[in-house]
């Protein structure tokens, strides 16, 4: 199990990350960088893999019940949402000397009845916007994930961007 990392910059800089695969996880379907860089999470279809890019190392994972479809992270690190079959799992993150790890193994769990395609943080990291399986597009209130709105529908929700200021 690997992740390689290109620069966008005329360079000839690649680096490959490379960690033993004992418990069979398999290959990464998904894949999501922090904002600031420094972190990267890889998401199979059994588990969620975290990476510290500035170490060059594989700092932790936590097993997933479904197939993961999607992750991404908070924009100031302290949490991770992944999309697991008919749900959202928001994993708190910490930082200690210097790395930053799973707070723990229990997440947040929000509750879905449909599967999720895609997912998105916005910039402020306020709103979690989602997609799934039955056309709809969501947006839910991370400060209290009870609030919810449908945003619309599409018959095919394969996947989102956010523009950097949010309002796209």
């Amino acid at each position: 199990f690997s992740v390689g990392l290109a620069e966008f910059v005329p360079s000839e800089a690649f680096s490959t990350i490379v960690a033993d695969d004992p418990e069979g996880w398999g290959t990464a379907q998904t894949m999501s960088l922090s904002n600031d860089g420094r972190m990267v999470a890889t998401q199979s279809k059994t588990g969620i893999r975290l990476w510290d890019l500035a170490k060059q190392r594989y700092v932790g994972q936590a097993a997933l019940e479904g197939r993961g479809e999607s992750a991404g992270f908070l924009p100031d690190r302290s949490g991770l949402l992944t999309a697991d079959a008919e749900k959202v799992l928001l994993w708190s993150l910490e930082e200690e000397d210097g790395a930053v790890g799973f707070a723990d193994r229990q997440p947040t769990v929000l509750p879905l009845t449909q599967v999720v395609t895609d997912l998105r943080v916005t910039p402020d990291g306020q709103t979690l916007l989602f997609g799934g399986t039955d056309g709809t597009l969501w947006a839910v209130d991370l400060a209290d994930l009870s609030r919810r709105r449908m945003l619309g529908t599409h018959p095919d929700v394969a996947c989102l961007s956010v523009s950097p200021d949010g309002r796209l």
